[in-house]
């Protein structure tokens, strides 16, 4: 007989506030169901962002080089929905504010609507285009 595994969270509670001098960044807090992220600076995200493709380990070279724009679309959009199911089997849910205002739901609290449509999961609510807008421009 096989024994089954219950994954524990690996945290209870907690809170990190990110600022660069006197600039609050973000703030994450954290329960054992909930993860809330609060963007302040967008810049800094942006170029977050901008430093992912120089940190991630290069390419294989026995891999076949993908077309730069296939990788760009199915990327971002193929880990968001691996990740936010992931959350949602393990009833978390991720919460991502800016200036304060909830932009997104992921995980076990998203309720989308016309949104799974497009990230082919329920685990994604885009609670506010416009906020999401703003962060992003």
């Amino acid at each position: 007989m096989q024994e089954t595994l219950v994954e524990e969270p690996i945290f209870e509670s907690g809170a990190v506030l990110l600022s660069t001098g006197e600039v609050k960044v973000l703030e994450v807090n954290l329960t054992s169901k909930k993860i809330t992220v609060d963007v302040e600076d967008k810049a800094f995200l942006k170029r977050a962002i901008a430093l992912r493709g120089e940190i991630s380990p290069p390419n294989d070279e026995s891999e076949p080089e993908q077309n730069p724009q296939q990788k760009k679309s199915g990327g971002a959009l193929s880990m968001l929905k691996t990740v936010a199911e992931a959350l949602s089997k393990r009833g978390i849910t991720l919460e991502v504010s800016y200036k304060g205002k909830k932009v997104a739901t992921v995980g076990a609290e998203a309720k989308p609507t016309l949104l799974q449509l497009i990230t082919k999961t329920r685990a994604v609510e885009l609670n506010s285009l416009l906020g999401a807008l703003r962060m992003i421009l």
